[in-house]
């Protein structure tokens, strides 16, 4: 049961980062159109791909939610490992 669920977490983990790639660098259609303040158009409209506002965000959110089941996945000696291995790279006093 620890190999399959290691091997279930490995999955996970490679699954949010394709995703979270992928959000990244979503693009959509969007129209330009060249307006001065008087309202004339002194150049033509033109299409192009911009990044969403959302796109990082999701990225985000996708990556905690992975690393959350990422975490549930492992055994718990292993959870206890990758936290206090984080927790020294973060943290300047050590845990209990």
């Amino acid at each position: 049961m620890k190999i399959y669920r290691d091997f279930y977490a490995w999955i996970v983990l490679l699954a949010t980062l394709i995703g979270a790639v992928w959000l990244y660098t979503y693009r959509v259609w969007s129209l330009v159109e060249y307006i001065d303040a008087t309202g004339r158009h002194f150049h033509p409209n033109e299409r192009v791909r911009v990044q969403p506002w959302w796109s990082v965000y999701a990225a985000v959110a996708l990556m905690s939610i992975g690393a959350a089941a990422v975490m549930w996945l492992l055994p718990e000696q292993k959870r206890k490992r990758l936290i206090r291995r984080f927790a020294k790279i973060v943290l300047p006093v050590p845990l209990r």
